[in-house]
């Protein structure tokens, strides 16, 4: 979506009118026909927003071979007896994103260093 306040998906969202992300451009990671990340571009900056628009061809390409490579590299390293969860944590953890995963309620479920930090809190 390249104007995300305006897109459908965000009719619902009470922080849309707040929200900093003005495009985002996202594709599923699939592993074994299941879905175990997304890769994704957010522009919150309307340059980068119009960068985005004017390259979205690219831009979808590019997300698209990210992916690819990410879960060739996940089914590289997964070897007889690796716990695919394992592998994916770890990837996550070197990550200098922050990440933070939650589960269907909202809870928690794994989060790295990087988000922590972002966000000024510790991990009990």
């Amino acid at each position: 979506m390249t104007q995300s306040r305006f897109d459908p998906l965000c009719e619902g969202c009470d922080s849309k009118e707040n929200c900093r992300e003005k495009a985002f451009l996202g594709t599923p990671v699939i592993l074994q026909d299941r879905c175990v990340g997304v890769i994704s571009l957010i522009a919150v900056t309307h340059e980068q927003q119009e960068h985005i628009s004017d390259n979205l061809r690219e831009f979808s390409d590019y997300v698209r071979h990210i992916s690819t490579i990410f879960v060739s590299k996940l089914l590289e390293d997964q070897g007889p007896g690796d716990n695919i969860s394992k592998i994916f944590a770890t990837m996550i953890d070197n990550m200098d994103q922050g990440v933070l995963v939650v589960d269907a309620d909202n809870r928690v479920q794994f989060v790295n260093q990087t988000a922590l930090k972002t966000l000024g809190v510790v991990q009990k």
